[in-house]
């Protein structure tokens, strides 16, 4: 018999009482959570229960040159230029471990940039805009994001 490897490929299943979706990477919906889990909502009973339930990002400036410098690791000497190599590294997403002293500290420094909650229709195309006034001169390195899923009330998973 073959076996589905998607929530789209599923037929006829049962209704169910709880619909539990795994598919959260460093990045809250690169597993496309959102389109599976749609997909799946076919298949829960009036009531049920998503786990997990909403899903917030957040972001905030980096202004310490920690992470950049880790990662700025062109200049290899010897009348070699990498300058193309280096602009792509430079503007790429990382994984990567953060201190408080590397992050802009105002006020409200830390932004809720988007929320999906999945008792609601969800779209996986999403956009999200954020402005920072800077209240002194200073370099921003980067954008710091990382997510927040609320499996139910009372219960979160955060990266």
């Amino acid at each position: 018999m073959p076996c589905a490897t998607s929530a789209t490929e599923v037929k006829d299943l049962p209704w169910t009482d709880v619909l539990i979706s795994e598919t959260l990477g460093n990045y809250a919906l690169e597993e496309n959570i959102i389109e599976s889990i749609e997909h799946a909502k076919r298949f829960l009973k009036p009531g049920g229960v998503i786990i997990p339930g909403k899903i917030r990002q957040f972001v905030c400036p980096v202004i310490s040159n920690r992470i950049q410098k880790e990662i700025d690791v062109w200049d290899a000497g010897f009348d070699l230029h990498f300058d193309e190599a280096r602009e792509i590294s430079l503007h790429n997403m990382y994984v990567k471990t953060l201190k408080k002293e590397d992050l802009l500290e105002t006020k409200d420094a830390i932004r809720q940039w988007d929320v999906v909650d999945f008792s609601k229709k969800n779209e996986s195309v999403r956009e999200g805009k954020q402005v920072w006034k800077a209240e002194r001169g200073m370099t921003v390195h980067g954008l710091a994001l990382w997510w927040e899923a609320e499996l139910v009330p009372g219960v979160t998973l955060s990266t």
